[in-house]
């Protein structure tokens, strides 16, 4: 039964030119389907408003993320995945600079964004940047 809920929420700073966006769900925060399709919908958000100027990613877990819910996607339509690399790449996408600000552990998941096609393991400071 794949896992669901969780959400990703998105607040702004006091001055409007930072958004915040704070993956939430439980102390391992799980990722589900639909905080992928969440996460693709508050970066378009974010791009839209010209008063953003960067983007931190965090979560309220424990540890920033144990990863997605591989079991539970197997359980999904396959049609339903067909957006799954446009929502996991929204990071890499976003005409923002974006800085992920974790604790503890993270999943390999999560080293891969927001630069999935040039990150490594263990990230070095020259594959924090995305190339353009």
């Amino acid at each position: 039964m794949p896992t669901t809920g969780g959400d990703v929420l998105l607040d702004h700073g006091h001055d409007g030119q930072v958004a915040y966006l704070t993956l939430s769900h439980g102390g391992y925060t799980i990722v589900t389907m639909e905080m992928r399709a969440k996460m693709a919908e508050r970066f378009a958000e974010i791009d839209r408003d010209s008063n953003v100027r960067a983007v931190v990613v965090r979560s309220d877990g424990k540890h920033f993320t144990s990863g997605g819910d591989i079991a539970g996607f197997m359980e999904v339509d396959p049609i339903d995945l067909t957006d799954l690399g446009q929502d996991v790449t929204a990071p890499a996408r976003s005409a923002k600079p974006v800085v992920v600000a974790w604790t503890a552990t993270a999943s390999a998941w999560a080293w891969s964004w927001p630069c999935p096609a040039t990150s490594g393991w263990p990230p070095s400071a020259a594959s924090s940047r995305c190339p353009r």
